[in-house]
């Protein structure tokens, strides 16, 4: 048996991974960011979960995060690939065999400059209700 919330987030992974727009600026899509990893890419987690549940069914709802990482200090990049995985992932039957998803909801993203100087952080959150 798989967990849901490890379930859920490899299908995130996936939604994005399938996506040709995103996989031509992304270098990668991850669950753990290896060292030699090129920016930009995106880290995909399922960050928090609790109940939604009613007398007629048994659910979850799940807060997934993506950190999208990039060099250029350009906004153009993190910008792009923020709208295309909203787009994915509001839009996309998210594959699972323990649930049923219900709901992807996006619920804010921004953009912050690292202290360094040297890259962009743009951090997505979307709310997920699955049965």
């Amino acid at each position: 048996m798989t967990a849901i919330g490890w379930e859920l987030q490899q299908a995130v992974i996936e939604a994005l991974q399938g996506d040709s727009e995103i996989m031509a600026i992304a270098n990668g899509i991850y669950d753990f960011v290896p060292e030699t990893a090129a920016m930009p890419y995106v880290r995909a987690a399922v960050v928090s979960s609790r109940p939604w549940s009613a007398k007629t069914f048994d659910g979850r709802e799940d807060v997934v995060r993506l950190d999208i990482w990039s060099e250029s200090l350009s906004r153009q990049t993190v910008l792009t690939l923020m709208d295309l995985a909203r787009t994915r992932l509001t839009s996309a039957a998210l594959s699972m065999t323990g649930a049923t998803v219900v709901l992807v909801n996006f619920e804010f993203g921004e953009i912050i400059a690292e202290p360094d100087g040297e890259a962009l952080h743009g951090v997505m959150r979307f709310r997920v209700l699955a049965q």
